[in-house]
């Protein structure tokens, strides 16, 4: 039996597979969620389509760790200060002071992703920071 198949039966034993059954159908997600085949595909389907409970009992009880890269991209962050190059650049001023322009990405999961992001950088205060060469920074919790 490999590993994602203990998870899963782990998440059997702690959730009603019914209603998350139920959930994944009516969201349209339930095809999407048999096509995953590893540990990242399942903590990041479970950040991209806000399934914090899940989220939480992946990270603190199995123990999965992630790849900070993993959720940069839900966050596009532009800084527009001085004389920048790009489409989006302007000069943003008030009074002779140059101000920063942060932009973010929504869509119809945005609302249901943010308790999961917010809560993966809550608890970076009780998680163990890694490094792999060509990987980058990872998390584990470690309470």
């Amino acid at each position: 039996m490999n590993r994602l198949t203990i998870i899963y039966k782990k998440i059997e034993e702690h959730f009603d597979i019914d209603q998350i059954k139920q959930t994944l159908l009516d969201n349209n997600l339930y095809e999407s969620f048999l096509q995953i085949s590893s540990e990242k595909e399942l903590f990041l389907f479970c950040i991209e389509n806000g399934f914090l409970d899940i989220l939480i009992f992946l990270y603190e009880n199995i123990k999965m760790k992630y790849n900070v890269k993993w959720i940069t991209p839900y966050y596009e962050n532009t800084k527009i200060l001085g004389q920048e190059e790009s489409d989006l650049s302007q000069t943003i001023k008030a009074g002779g002071v140059n101000h920063g322009l942060e932009l973010e990405i929504n869509d119809s999961s945005s609302s249901k992703r943010s308790p999961c992001l917010n809560y993966l950088v809550n608890t970076r205060k009780y998680s163990k920071m890694s490094y792999q060469t060509g990987e980058g920074i990872f998390y584990c919790y470690s309470k």
